[in-house]
């Protein structure tokens, strides 16, 4: 009898101990979120105590789930996933649903960065599936995202009208619970799809939506875009007035905010309406602020398509001597930009084979670090059979408690520390950078012989924290093919050639 006191005292106390631990740990995934730099979010949970110990599985999922989404945004997406996995394996089928949500987008997020859509598509659903009903706010704002994510892989397959389906039925849920910091991206995701299938009007509508949520949040950093995308509506309607009134506000606002892409395009829109309007000498002026402007900024495809629509207009104006001087140039500049882009596919079919060679030492490691793990677990089940098997009086029963643990806490610092090793060379393999970004724009263009616009600054901080063309086009509401010139942009004003000098050359500025 004495015993069984004694042993309910133990679980009473191992249970009053496990409840403040896990409330200690959920602080710790709670301040991880507020960690907005990913590489900095990496290393304060890899570094948080009791997180992997927490014998909470929903707890260590979320873990793992946090620690593969920073390794996603850090362009690690091979380990992303295996953190991700190893989340999944946690929760099981236990009733997680809104964790395991979570986790399938993530994964979903993480396999289209890889171009792998098709299990992109299979995670979507596979968090859709596990949503089923539930009705909280949390899981609402879920679901929205997972549909507007499915809506935008049937975008990139040209199927619009399952676009518009998906995009519909998210903007639905964000209507029926007020999600008020989805509407903005609602209504964009809404106005795409139009535009994708024809829909002008509905997709004006949407826009407009998007241009009353960023006037009455007062950030101007997406308002050039918010008028350029109305201008090109109008633009596709032919109504020449309104598309040259909102390419004007377009092209003063990104002046303004430094946008200098947008800004030398709206000079080509422009010249491109005055050209269907007849407006010739309009238009010439226009195209030729364009070119200067392509020049100032060094952005060669802006400037291609600006000394286009300047031989056009010459051409049509009887200008002959200037539209063949226009047309030798605009021919050369485009041999210049396909040299570009050669060097580029080049460089990237070589990043694909040193890949693939990575791949097959990561593929070592990770079955190491798998084989490490598998041991650390088998010594603490070792640990758990010795302490349920005891039938020693209280107080030798807690002395070999206590001097287990203290066995167990020297194992795991010594597996730990082989994991961390294991890590730091599977960071080598993929090629990590570290450090933090930390050269301000006016530094660093007081150093450069030509300036770089506020947006190329923006890219070139995602560079340097290794996100992916794709992730920096969908975060900064730009195209593929905008980021790619940003790039190039960056590259000729920075004097380097590829992201790997990029990083060098900021790091060497500090």
């Amino acid at each position: 009898m004495a015993f069984k006191f004694c042993w309910l005292g133990i679980c009473l106390l191992t249970i009053g101990t496990g409840n403040a631990q896990n409330s200690q740990s959920i602080a710790q995934l709670e301040q991880a979120d507020k960690v907005q730099n990913s590489r900095e979010r990496i290393t304060f949970l890899l570094s948080a105590e009791g997180l992997l110990t927490v014998s909470n599985d929903s707890i260590k999922a979320a873990y793992f789930q946090k620690l593969g989404n920073a390794y996603a945004q850090a362009y690690s997406n091979d380990t992303a996933l295996n953190h991700l996995n190893q989340a999944l394996q946690l929760v099981g089928s236990k009733p997680f649903y809104l964790l395991k949500g979570e986790i399938y987008n993530s994964m979903g997020n993480t396999s289209l960065t890889l171009s792998a859509t098709d299990e992109a598509m299979k995670y979507y659903n596979a968090g859709l599936e596990e949503l089923g009903d539930l009705t909280t706010v949390e899981a609402a704002s879920l679901k929205s995202r997972l549909l507007g994510n499915i809506g935008g892989i049937y975008n990139e397959l040209e199927q619009y009208s399952k676009s518009l389906e998906y995009a519909q039925a998210s903007f639905q849920v964000i209507e029926e619970y007020k999600l008020a910091d989805r509407y903005f991206f609602g209504h964009l995701i809404l106005a795409f799809a139009h535009s994708a299938l024809g829909n002008l009007d509905q997709s004006m509508e949407h826009n407009l939506k998007v241009l009353d949520i960023i006037l009455e949040n007062g950030d101007s950093s997406y308002l050039a875009y918010a008028y350029k995308n109305i201008a090109s509506i109008y633009h596709q309607k032919q109504d020449w007035k309104q598309a040259s009134k909102f390419y004007l506000n377009a092209k003063d606002v990104a002046w303004a905010v430094q946008e200098y892409e947008v800004y030398v395009s709206c000079f080509s829109n422009l010249a491109e309406v005055a050209e269907h309007q007849g407006q010739f000498k309009t238009g010439i002026a226009y195209a030729e602020q364009g070119i200067e402007a392509a020049k100032k900024y060094g952005l060669l495809p802006k400037h291609i398509e600006a000394i286009k629509f300047y031989y056009s207009l010459l051409k049509k104006s009887n200008q002959t001597a200037l539209a063949l001087s226009a047309h030798e140039e605009y021919m050369a500049l485009k041999d210049s930009l396909f040299r570009l882009e050669t060097v580029a596919q080049i460089e990237e079919i070589e990043s694909k084979y040193e890949k693939a060679e990575q791949q097959k030492e990561i593929a070592l490691l990770v079955a190491q670090q798998e084989l490490t793990e598998s041991e650390l677990s088998r010594k603490q089940q070792v640990q758990f059979f010795l302490v349920g098997a005891s039938t020693l009086a209280i107080v030798i029963l807690v002395l070999i408690i206590y001097n287990q643990r203290q066995k167990a806490s020297l194992r795991h610092e010594i597996l730990e520390g082989q994991l961390n090793e294991y890590r730091i060379r599977l960071n080598e393999m993929l090629g990590k950078y570290e450090g933090d970004f930390s050269v301000s724009l006016e530094e660093l263009n007081d150093r450069l012989s030509t300036p770089i616009s506020e947006r190329e600054y923006d890219v070139l901080k995602m560079v340097f924290t290794q996100k992916t063309n794709q992730e920096i086009a969908d975060e900064l509401f730009l195209s593929i093919n905008t980021v790619k010139s940003h790039l190039k942009n960056l590259y000729d004003k920075l004097g380097v050639n590829n992201r790997g000098e990029v990083v060098k050359f900021i790091a060497s500025r500090r």
